[in-house]
């Protein structure tokens, strides 16, 4: 009797013991995850205000493209059509809007006569690569068609043995 009031009390040290370090186990799990979700939130964070900072120098720059192309127009006086009206406008549009403005303009593409009349060439005819079969693909082709064991040997001039292995691994 004695002896499994001792059992049981070990027992129940041990079974303690275990609870404790499990408890221990979840505290630090529980940390890791608030650590984790903390460093996510900051990321995020770096993220959104990186992203906020190009935002602010693209639009820097749009709005130095926007000058630059008016101060250009403006220099170059047989390209400027534009009336001080239309300047105004197109102004008030890009500060309000923001159209996006392409500073390099596609230039203009012109076919020739002898472009268009032209057609990719031909390639000659080339004869065929001829790929050899394997020994093993020989020896199951000549084996389907019906030759025996000893016939597929003379006829590829390899042993009879080695033609009996082949087919054993492919049965």
């Amino acid at each position: 009797m004695v002896y499994f009031l001792i059992v049981s009390i070990v027992l129940h040290f041990i079974s303690f013991y275990f609870l404790i370090l499990l408890y221990q186990k979840q505290q630090n799990i529980s940390y890791s995850e608030k650590k984790h979700k903390q460093t996510v939130q900051e990321i995020e964070d770096l993220l959104v205000a990186y992203t906020a900072e190009m935002k602010d120098s693209n639009e820097k720059l749009i709005n130095e493209l926007v000058e630059k192309q008016h101060e250009t127009q403006a220099a170059n006086p047989r390209n400027s059509d534009y009336k001080t009206e239309e300047l105004g406008k197109e102004k008030q549009q890009s500060e309000n809007i923001r159209p996006h403005i392409n500073p390099f303009p596609e230039p203009e593409v012109v076919i020739l006569e002898t472009e268009q009349n032209y057609s990719p060439p031909v390639p000659k005819d080339e004869p065929e690569e001829s790929v050899e079969a394997s020994q093993t693909a020989q020896v199951l082709s000549l084996y389907h068609q019906g030759y025996s064991e000893l016939d597929i040997a003379k006829k590829l001039n390899i042993g009879n043995g080695e033609v009996q292995l082949l087919l054993k691994f492919y049965k």
